[in-house]
Parts: structure tokens; sequence; C-alpha cells
């Protein structure tokens, strides 16, 4: 997927979750709760941008200079301990615009690892700063760790969404270099496009149903699995039929 894709299908997802899981945000605007969802959003749509590390600054599409810089700061906090793990286990070097880094397995769990790590310095420096009382540190330690799972959630999404393309994904890169891909070609197959979109805008729907039918009445983390476990299934479904066409191949 392009850029734009990931943006607005991460948006949708995003949006939906936080319907379900703040859904007094909507009736409260700029309160905590409202705060939060926010944060959870912008988290994902920064995560959804994060892997594609190969982007180059743009001359001519001047709108995509924010997501390139936001890209090019992620490479510096991420990309670095990565290709040290890689070299201390003998992986071989590799160039610091290799996306198959960022989109394998390998990519996605040290991010969310050196994520949550930058996520708990954070969350320390908030808990000595002074003058600060113990509600408004819960709840600024809450809100970062919203941005960390918003972030993590992005990074899913992007590989989530590529795996349907025609280019597809290295899951299991550096280890191995079978490629796993689907029918979708991002800039020419609009048919395919649409239909790929009107299955996140059924899942907006299907969130704000689950939302609206009082699953996600009570708060706290039975209420999260209960919304999220139905999502995740209604995703996968979804992403099913739009790679219903997937290739297999085997690197050497």
């Amino acid at each position: 997927m392009i850029i734009r894709h990931h943006l607005i299908f991460a948006a949708a997802v995003s949006i939906a979750l936080s319907l379900a899981y703040f859904p007094e945000s909507l009736v409260f605007p700029f309160q905590s709760a409202f705060t939060q969802a926010f944060a959870y959003t912008a988290g994902t749509l920064v995560g959804v941008i994060i892997p594609d590390i190969h982007i180059k600054k743009p001359v001519k599409a001047k709108e995509l200079i924010i997501p390139y810089y936001i890209i090019r700061l992620a490479r510096c906090f991420l990309l670095p301990p990565a290709l040290q793990v890689l070299r201390l286990c003998n992986r071989g070097s590799f160039e610091k615009n290799d996306k198959r880094i960022t989109h394998s397995l390998f990519g996605i769990i040290s991010a969310a690892i050196l994520l949550y790590l930058y996520a708990y310095a954070v969350s320390l420096i908030i808990c000595i700063l002074p003058q600060i009382n113990a509600a408004s540190i819960a709840f600024c330690t809450q809100t970062v760790f919203c941005v960390y799972f918003g972030l993590i959630t992005g990074i899913l999404l992007h590989a989530a969404e590529d795996v349907c393309t025609k280019k597809g994904l290295f899951l299991f890169f550096p280890f191995c270099n079978t490629n796993i891909s689907g029918c979708i070609r991002p800039c020419k197959d609009t048919k395919r496009i649409i239909a790929y979109a009107s299955g996140y805008i059924a899942l907006m729907l299907a969130v704000i149903i689950l939302t609206a039918s009082g699953i996600t009445k009570e708060s706290g983390i039975e209420s999260y699995v209960q919304t999220a476990v139905p999502i995740l299934i209604i995703l996968i479904t979804l992403l099913t039929f739009a790679v219903s066409d997937i290739h297999i191949v085997a690197g050497k």
C-alpha cells in the first residue's frame, strides 16, 4: 500500500477502536477519555507509516513532507538497535533503507520492544517531575501508553495491509527470504482498493454496533478483550477475502 492508503485505513480502524474503548469521548469531548482516544488515534496514524523506511524525500508531493520526517525520526531511534542485534546474530550487514527489516516479524517485535522502553522512560520522567500530583501522573502515564498501543496497532496494520499487495512481505526476514504476497496493486488496482476500503467501513460499522449494544459500557480490560476479539475476527476475515489470490514464494 502507499502512504495515503495506510493513513486512511489506519484512521478508520483507530477511530473505530477508540469509539469502542472510549465511548464517552463523544459525549464529553476534551475530557480525559477524549484525550486518550486522540492519543491512541494519533499513535496509530504515526505507527502505520513508520515501517516505510525506504521512502525518499518528496519533491513534488509536498503533503508527504511530514510523513517523510516522521519516518526519518523513527529510523534514527528504532533502526540502529535492530541492525546491531542482526550483526550480533551474524545475520550480515544491511542498508538502513532496507524495508524488509521493518516489514518482518523481527522488525515488528524489535519495534514493539524499543517503543515500550521509550514509553516506559517517558513515564518515569513524568513520575519525577516536581509539583505534579498522583492523579496527573496516572493520567499522563496512561496517555503515553495509549500512544504506545496506537503505534503498535499502526505497525501491525501496515503489515496486514502490505501482505495483501503484489509486492507482499518478507515476513521471516532476515532468517528466511520467503515472500508472502496478495493480489492488490495499490497504484493501479482501483476496484480491489475500493473493495478493501469497503471492508474497513464494514469493520467500523461492526465496532459501532458492538459499542451501541453495550459490550463496551463497562470499562476495563475484560470489556476491551470482549470488543477486540470480534474486531480482530472481522478484520482477519476481510483480509482473507482481500488476499484470496495469495502467493508464497520461497527465497534462496
